[in-house]
């Protein structure tokens, strides 16, 4: 069971108290540092807090802000493109908010578009993982006897593996797995799926969405996602 601050002692919580109070002057300190010094060091202070926006509690009306100021000072930056997607991504990949359409090869470099493989679904469930990540990869297989429970009843999965160098982890593990949905592969983040949908730094991610677009659910477990599906289907 995950602790609530009432059920830590006197001291560790004054000593939470006190770690509060200095990363929110740390971060007070960053962002006069940031606008009165639009150089490359404050892009990547930027950079760097919009990447863990769900973990240190960075305003994001302070990086729209300052973003605006340092992309005229650095256009042709690879950080201005990459904090745009980012921006953009956190903006519309949430609960409530639509899908991000994106195309990649298969295995024998076949493109397929994201909205042509869901068209008539009722619902999708987008699956990015890799051979790499663990959790991903059991959070794969827990959802095959969803898929098999709903797939005649309008549901489908398109899974996109994020791979680096090669395919042949990949290979081996949809072999061993045996995914009875199609996976597709991201290698080398060529198609920047994971930086659109949220998860630029993670192994995966995965999205629960209606047949209008709409996200149900991000990260859900399969029985959260079975659950749903008994409501929608």
């Amino acid at each position: 069971m995950e602790k609530t601050f009432e059920m830590y002692s006197p001291n560790v919580k004054a000593l939470k108290v006190l770690r509060s109070e200095i990363d929110a002057r740390e971060m007070e300190w960053r962002y006069n540092y940031i606008e009165k010094n639009p150089t490359i060091v404050s892009y990547y202070f930027l950079f760097k807090d919009l990447s863990g926006i769900k973990y240190n509690g960075t305003n994001i009306l302070n990086i729209r802000k300052n973003y605006y100021k340092l992309s005229m000072v650095f256009p042709d930056h690879p950080y201005t493109a990459i904090i745009a997607q980012m921006l953009d991504s956190h903006n519309t990949i949430k609960v409530g908010g639509k899908y991000i359409d994106f195309s990649a090869p298969d295995l024998n470099g076949n493109i397929t578009t994201l909205s042509q493989e869901i068209n008539g679904a009722k619902a999708f469930y987008v699956d990015l993982w890799a051979s790499w990540c663990s959790p991903c990869i059991k959070k794969s297989q827990k959802m095959i006897p969803v898929y098999n429970e709903f797939k005649d009843q309008g549901f489908t999965v398109l899974g996109v593996a994020r791979e680096f160098k090669n395919t042949n982890n990949f290979e081996r593990r949809i072999k061993k797995d045996n995914y009875p949905w199609l996976n597709l592969i991201d290698l080398d983040d060529q198609n920047q799926i994971w930086l659109k949908y949220n998860v630029p730094f993670g192994g995966g991610g995965t999205f629960l969405v209606d047949e209008k677009g709409k996200i149900l659910a991000i990260n859900p477990t399969s029985e959260e996602v079975r659950n749903i599906l008994l409501k929608t289907l």
